[in-house]
């Protein structure tokens, strides 16, 4: 069996927001990027990841080492230290060194192991580890295999957005776990090319490679921000005021909720007011995101994570307006 998803970055939600309703039905899996060099969290990890966590998407998250600025890396250890605090890591999901650097340390393998080891030993999780099929043939790759690392392999063939029919070769890693095999693939939900990977195994092997099936979702951190120039409180005294009233942005609540969490909301469509219902999957939603003490009500933190996930945007196709 195998399975088919994305990695992104905050460059896929710059070229347009995603429409997180029609990517749900598109992929089996989502790994956004989290942080690279000591200092850098990728400003859309919290938002990708926290979507993938809260619709109950198999999911993981990867490093990029060294700097996309200098093209260098730094510290092994520092990197995955920063990485490790930063990916807020839950059980099942896949932890990723990228390795890509354009000025390659003295000591490639060497380097790898180090910061796969260090996040071993913060998480229980042995990483992946990803680079193009040049590079993984290019040395034994001794240190870093001797911990037991699955590899992700880049090759496109003719990058034609489709999967090409190639025998992949990785020297002495034998076989890959993983294989990305284009970076001009067309995703529902999504603007704009993205990298579209394969991987080989059922979401038990996933599960398994991510450290156990998921538990409760942890606390996250602090919910984003709404988008710019959205006025969220705007939005949330509309909200209020049309409790009581017709009640019809409740009900595009349920219609949109029973999109994004068909397995959990099963809402029914016709509800007049808040209800029992509604207030259960914002509860719900607010937990896997790990926002607390918002209220029954639709409070700030909330109001600023659905639009952000897709519920404003939602609303304006079905001509709805604060």
């Amino acid at each position: 069996m195998s399975l088919t998803g994305v990695d992104i970055s905050h460059h896929q939600n710059d070229a347009g927001a995603p429409d997180w309703a029609r990517l749900a039905g598109a992929i089996d899996f989502l790994i956004a990027k989290a942080t690279e060099r000591t200092d850098y969290v990728d400003p859309k990890y919290a938002v990708n990841i926290g979507w993938a966590r809260m619709v109950g998407k198999l999911r993981g998250s990867y490093h990029y080492a060294g700097s996309s600025l200098t093209g260098r890396v730094g510290d092994p250890v520092a990197e995955a230290e920063h990485y490790v605090a930063a990916a807020g890591h839950q059980p099942g999901e896949l932890l990723v060194l990228d390795y890509e650097p354009r000025f390659p340390p003295a000591d490639p393998d060497g380097w790898c192991a180090a910061f796969i080891t260090r996040v071993r030993q913060l998480t229980g999780v042995t990483p992946l580890l990803y680079m193009n099929e040049s590079t993984a043939r290019a040395g034994t790759w001794a240190r870093t295999r001797a911990l037991g690392v699955r590899l992700w392999v880049a090759r496109y063939g003719p990058n034609t957005g489709v999967k090409p029919a190639l025998t992949l070769n990785v020297g002495a890693w034998g076989d890959d776990v993983m294989w990305q095999f284009t970076s001009k693939g067309s995703v529902p939900g999504l603007v704009g090319w993205i990298d579209v990977d394969e991987f080989d195994g059922d979401p038990a092997a996933w599960l398994a490679l991510g450290g156990g099936n998921p538990a409760a979702p942890a606390p996250a951190d602090p919910a984003p921000a709404a988008p710019r120039g959205f006025d969220t409180a705007a939005w949330v005294r509309a909200w209020r005021a049309s409790q009581g009233a017709t009640g019809q942005v409740f009900a595009l609540l349920q219609e949109w909720g029973n999109q994004n969490f068909p397995a959990y909301c099963k809402i029914g469509p016709t509800a007049p007011n808040y209800g029992p219902q509604t207030s259960a999957f914002l509860r719900e939603f607010c937990r896997r995101l790990g926002i607390g003490g918002d209220g029954k009500d639709l409070g700030p933190k909330t109001a600023a994570a659905l639009v952000e996930h897709g519920f404003a945007t939602f609303l304006a196709r079905k001509g709805w307006r604060p």
